[in-house]
């Protein structure tokens, strides 16, 4: 009986979510965006533009792609030729995932500094403050896409250092960020 209770209890949270209505304003995309990183990475594929992933350039490589780096020498393997939207979305996705970045993102605090809708574009800031180390700034650039939603389609920081590099990486999670981080460490 208790088996049955929480299948039931299952299904209807999961109707429940897909009842829910879509964010619609920059700001709700925003939230949203923090809102599902770490905990439903899944939810932020929706929320991003394709040219997106292109800019965080974090993807996965195959076997034989890590192999050759390896034999290399290269400690960063990069896929031969260009990268499929799936690879760079698989790639963003593993990243999320983590729950200790879960955690650390959920820790920061978020405050809106500037909203700007026109037409097509908005632009949405925020600053981050961990609970050590400086704040920064993270700035949304967002479309709207065919169907008039709005999508992110670019991140940028400001005010990034070594005492907030982690907590950036964990905000937007790119290659170039996770290649300072990885020097960083090997600098120690």
């Amino acid at each position: 009986m208790v088996a049955v209770k929480r299948r039931v209890l299952g299904v209807l949270a999961i109707v429940a979510i897909a009842c829910a209505p879509a964010p619609g304003t920059p700001r709700e995309i925003v939230d949203a965006y923090f809102a599902s990183m770490g905990r439903d990475p899944l939810r932020t594929l929706p929320l991003v533009t394709p040219a997106f992933h292109a800019q965080h350039g974090v993807g996965v490589v195959t076997n034989a792609e890590a192999v050759r780096a390896y034999r290399e020498g290269d400690t960063t393997p990069v896929p031969a030729g260009p990268v499929a939207i799936d690879h760079l979305e698989l790639g963003w996705l593993m990243i999320q995932v983590r729950p200790a970045f879960a955690r650390r993102l959920a820790a920061l605090e978020r405050t809106l500094l500037a909203e700007e809708t026109s037409s097509d574009t908005a632009r949405v800031a925020v600053r981050l403050a961990p609970r050590e180390g400086a704040p920064f700034e993270q700035e949304f650039t967002l479309v709207r896409n065919a169907t008039g939603t709005w999508q992110i389609d670019a991140i940028a920081q400001r005010g990034v250092d070594a005492t907030n590099g982690f907590e950036a990486f964990i905000a937007h999670p790119t290659d170039a960020a996770r290649r300072r981080l990885e020097a960083a460490l090997r600098d120690r």
